[in-house]
């Protein structure tokens, strides 16, 4: 044993004529967890551990457990004894009387060793009768002395006997770990007694709470399953108390008060107070944000010891206080010391704000409604949670901000304009933007960053002539010369200046936006000015080139999981055209059917964007030989290029060049072909196979294609043939000897 050897008393009060407890009997309406039973049928030969707070059912769990077993069970309640080793002893003496003699110490018989331990030993060792013993309220031994006695017992534990300990926790000095190796030790937590779906369900049936009542759900996420916390509240709500508010009711704070919280120092209180601020946290969480030192002995103590912190993870890192305990102390830490609340909830922002959880870092600023400080870290953080898909969160960001505040900043206003870009909600995005060039006016002081992004952000959306745009778009991305929104107007730019006819100037721009995207991890951006300089090698003529970048623009794109937003549009068109070029003609269909959803959103503004995104999806219905969709994109085309040469001029600008030959190729398309001289190679494949028994499906797998592509050359086949039918178009084509004469 470990430590010195301490006095014993052998003749100390009740060590004599100690009466075992009797096994508890659970009264009333109970829901019995028999999920659970399981810990508790294996762990013949091992200790079982029931720990967890008051009012998580322990008790009653075991009292079920040992009322079953047809072994000698034995139930000893800490709490009539205390911290004592001869008080324990004498209960273990009287408990297992049935099953094990275990002599009187004997100090002088072995000097040097512990006589109670000795005792326990030799009585384990002469036993052969299998037995259940449960140590209720353990956490009530503290001592070193009144531990080892439990090591013992449960180290000559035989391998047909069970030892349960049930209480708060366990104060074992060092000795789990070895019991985990011999004989092995189960261990059932809060975690695992809380009250599942089911469970609490059958309790609500049981108490007639109607579970779709207003506020009920709210209440049930409050409580997290605690057993005594739902049969608190449902009390409170029978005697007429709302939902909502039967977590916060007197009766369930008073219980947590006195059963969680009055062993706890006022060190270890004030502690809980401020860390109820956190959702959950860290050892050095806690350090950084409340200024201390020494929260990792503190939340230890108070999770090993006290069990009112549960831990998150097997490696005893992170943390969280219970919702209920958290949500009261919060209120009390606010109502008793203001400032303190304040302090703390602007150190929690501040700490999470520098390790990049902004979440975290809004939800503190949201909480004491510092709108300044809220403003700015939505602004520096909200593209960068927009390219990543999560337009939802920005969104609900910007719903702490009364709308007087929005409108008067140039940054609120932006990022307005961007949720309803991802959004695809094009009219609410114009609305923004005139707000927004308002903002940006009515701005005192010379222009700053914010300024030149809201302007860049501005021109990307206004439906006017590129040439009219670039300019400004030019000016912004000068000024704006490191940072996501710089990879921004580096895009913008380089999209405006191809379409005005600069080729050389959007090349360069698109690179060093590819570069400034790639610097600032904003995959979005620079996957979009991969996709745009495709779209330019595309136009010119350099395919490998288009292929290589579109196939980078598509792997950035499903990273950053942007692949369903409108303002990817250019990227997904551009890996249509690619998948069509390189036969993939599935692919090619699904990416087309993706972008021309995403450009419905967005239609009506940003010509520039609508255009580089039309020319790759025209080029791959094209390839393709999808008809009607090429037709329809092409007319879309022309519509937004309008814009871009008004009246009759002639083409100035490779875009609109290539955009005036797409419209060739497309109208040749449509041109009627008729007679056997029409017929395309992959037509005349499957001619020959339409002579024959198989079917279309049949045919496609022989031919090594979709059925859907031998369903459109059939259909072609029949109307360059003049047929109505597989029959009609056989028998022309034997006429015309394009198949032999049965």
């Amino acid at each position: 044993m470990r430590g010195a050897t301490p006095e014993y008393d052998v003749d100390a009060p009740d060590a004599r004529d100690a009466v075992p407890a009797q096994v508890p009997v659970p009264s009333g309406r109970r829901i019995h967890r028999v999920r659970l039973d399981h810990h508790f049928a294996r762990a013949h030969g091992q200790l079982v551990r029931v720990l967890a707070p008051a009012g998580y059912g322990k008790t009653s769990l075991v009292a079920r457990w040992v009322g079953g077993d047809e072994r000698c069970v034995s139930w000893v309640d800490i709490a009539r004894g205390g911290d004592d080793p001869v008080a324990l002893l004498a209960h273990l003496r009287g408990a297992l009387a049935q099953a094990v003699t275990i002599p009187e110490p004997n100090p002088a018989a072995t000097p040097s060793a512990n006589p109670y331990v000795e005792a326990v030993r030799s009585g384990l060792a002469d036993t052969s009768t299998p037995f259940v013993l449960v140590l209720d309220d353990i956490h009530r031994l503290r001592s070193a002395a009144t531990a080892w006695i439990v090591e013992a017992l449960v180290e000559g534990l035989p391998s047909t006997s069970t030892v349960v300990l049930v209480g708060r926790s366990h104060n074992d000095h060092g000795s789990i770990g070895r019991l985990r190796l011999s004989p092995g030790v189960v261990d059932v937590t809060a975690a695992d007694l809380v009250f599942d779906e089911s469970e609490t369900h059958r309790f609500l049936a049981e108490t007639e709470i109607d579970a779709g009542r207003t506020g009920v759900r709210r209440t049930l996420e409050l409580l997290d399953g605690w057993p005594a916390g739902l049969q608190l509240a449902a009390t409170a709500i029978q005697r007429g108390v709302e939902p909502p508010d039967a977590a916060d009711h007197a009766t369930l704070v008073d219980y947590l008060r006195q059963e969680w919280l009055s062993s706890l120092d006022e060190d270890a209180l004030e502690f809980l107070r401020q860390v109820a601020l956190l959702e959950d946290f860290t050892a050095t969480t806690c350090d950084q944000v409340l200024g201390r030192t020494g929260s990792h002995e503190l939340i230890a103590r108070l999770h090993r010891q006290d069990h009112v912190v549960f831990g998150l993870d097997h490696r005893g890192e992170w943390y969280r206080l219970h919702p209920v305990l958290r949500r009261w102390l919060a209120a009390d830490l606010r109502g008793s010391d203001p400032e303190r609340w304040y302090r703390v909830h602007r150190s929690a922002a501040d700490y999470w704000s520098a390790s990049d959880d902004v979440n975290r870092a809004v939800e503190h600023l949201r909480a004491v409604d510092d709108l300044s400080a809220l403003e700015e870290l939505v602004i520096a953080h909200g593209g960068a949670f927009l390219t990543r898909g999560l337009s939802k969160t920005v969104a609900d960001w910007l719903t702490a901000f009364p709308p007087e505040v929005v409108r008067a900043s140039p940054g609120l206003c932006s990022m307005q304009c961007l949720v309803a870009l991802h959004d695809g909600d094009e009219a609410r995005a114009m609305q923004w933007q005139r707000v927004l060039d308002d903002a940006v006016e009515a701005r005192q002081g010379p222009p700053d960053a914010v300024t030149w992004w809201a302007m860049v952000l501005s021109v990307a959306i206004k439906p006017r002539p590129a040439r009219e745009l670039l300019p400004s778009a030019e000016a912004a991305r000068t000024r704006l010369t490191s940072g996501p929104w710089a990879a921004f107007a580096c895009w913008v730019h380089g999209g405006l200046a191809f379409v005005d006819g600069a080729t050389d100037e959007a090349r360069v721009a698109l690179a060093a936006g590819e570069f400034e995207a790639q610097l600032t991890d904003n995959p979005m951006v620079r996957s979009n000015c991969l996709a745009t300089a495709a779209v330019i090698d595309e136009v010119v003529g350099d395919i490998d080139s288009a292929t290589e970048r579109s196939r980078r623009s598509a792997e950035l794109r499903r990273q950053c999981g942007g692949e369903m937003l409108p303002t990817a549009a250019i990227g997904l068109a551009s890996a249509a055209s690619m998948y069509a070029r390189t036969g993939r003609r599935d692919e090619a269909t699904r990416q087309l059917a993706v972008a021309r959803t995403a450009l419905a959103g967005i239609s009506s503004i940003a010509p520039w964007f609508n255009i580089l995104a039309r020319i790759p999806l025209v080029r791959a219905t094209l390839l393709l030989d999808d008809r009607h969709t090429s037709l329809e994109l092409v007319h879309e085309l022309e519509h937004h290029a309008r814009i871009e040469l008004p009246g009759a001029a002639e083409p100035t600008s490779d875009v609109l060049r290539h955009i005036a030959e797409l419209r060739r190729q497309v109208d040749a398309m449509h041109r009627p072909a008729s007679g056997a001289a029409a017929l395309t190679a992959a037509e005349l494949k499957v001619l020959q196979l339409l002579s024959t028994n198989l079917n279309l499906a049949d045919i496609a797998k022989r031919l090594f294609v979709s059925r859907n592509t031998v369903k459109s050359h059939a259909a072609s086949i029949y109307r360059k043939l003049g047929a109505q039918n597989r029959t009609q178009a056989v028998a022309t084509a034997e006429a015309a000897g394009l198949l032999p004469t049965p």
